[in-house]
């Protein structure tokens, strides 16, 4: 009999924190029917003889993919979900670590109660140089449909999702595997088929550091990505919500203070002057502390 959920974890190079990772999932209370499907990306450290010792003491609880040439997060942690064949997936990356015993437990209870959502998701705690910081963006729970994660700019934080296998896209185009915003554009993938569900306490532990996948040091190109892949999303979802993809006014803002904080005065201003004159309504205050802080 296969378990219900499939709890599906990224890592590279994670030798530091993996297995506070794993202990955090196999110390769950009162969950649902589990396994741990593991891939790991071709890790140059000891991420890898970690896992084994961890595949050898739990055999029937860990599925462990141990990856010959790294292919990169989006195609590892992509391809690692699409392998899950359970009702139900969480998702949680290898530098992470969930911080409620009962995560599992709860959200799927949720999903088990009402078929019209698809994902539950919740807020999170940042770990940055052993200070914690709650990062809870709304107050109450409350469930929501694309359309209002998109018009509302809604946060979703990836690895607290706990969602049906049945809202995965059938298929994924080629601009989703090249994108900085695969997860973005997998909540919005996922918010076709389903609404999705904000519990507002934390149940995961999001560790900041210089090597993570999102980090400040990947922020201009990330921002150049959503210039390239809003308006292909925008195509994909019919142009129904044009005016807030095509919107570009907030990433010139957001790349021409990563220009300046690099010191590379020149695209500082050709992105300043590019937001100035393309913004429908220029938030000088906000830009300027951006640009102090």
């Amino acid at each position: 009999m296969l378990p219900r959920v499939s709890v599906c974890i990224p890592t590279y190079n994670h030798e530091k924190f993996i297995a506070q990772c794993l202990e955090s999932v196999l110390s769950q209370k009162d969950a649902p029917p589990f396994i741990i499907s593991i891939s790991d990306d071709c890790s140059s450290d000891n991420t890898a003889e970690i896992l084994r010792q961890y595949k050898d003491q739990y055999p029937d609880k860990i599925l462990l993919n141990l990856r010959t040439e790294n292919a990169g997060m989006v195609k590892n942690i992509t391809e690692n979900i699409y392998s899950c064949n359970s009702e139900y997936i969480s998702l949680l990356e290898g530098d992470d670590y969930w911080c409620d015993e009962f995560k599992l437990k709860k959200q799927y209870e949720i999903l088990e109660k009402d078929p019209s959502i698809g994902f539950v998701c919740s807020s999170q705690i940042v770990l940055d140089n052993n200070k914690q910081t709650p990062n809870v963006e709304y107050e109450k729970a409350f469930k929501f449909t694309l359309d209002a994660f998109i018009i509302r700019n809604l946060k979703v934080f990836n690895n607290t999702k706990f969602f049906r296998r049945s809202v995965l896209p059938s298929f994924l185009p080629a601009w989703y595997y090249t994108s900085h915003l695969w997860d973005w554009l997998m909540h919005i993938f996922m918010l076709e088929q389903g609404d999705g569900y904000y519990d507002p306490h934390p149940t995961l532990m999001y560790r900041r550091h210089e090597n993570a996948y999102i980090s400040e040091k990947n922020k201009v190109s990330r921002m150049n990505d959503c210039l390239i892949v809003l308006p292909q999303l925008d195509k994909y979802l019919k142009n129904k919500y044009t005016e807030i993809l095509r919107d570009t006014s907030p990433h010139y803002m957001e790349l021409s203070v990563a220009y300046y904080k690099e010191h590379n005065y020149l695209k500082f201003i050709k992105y300043a002057f590019l937001y100035i004159t393309k913004s429908k309504n220029i938030r000088l205050r906000d830009f300027i502390w951006k640009l102090r802080h």
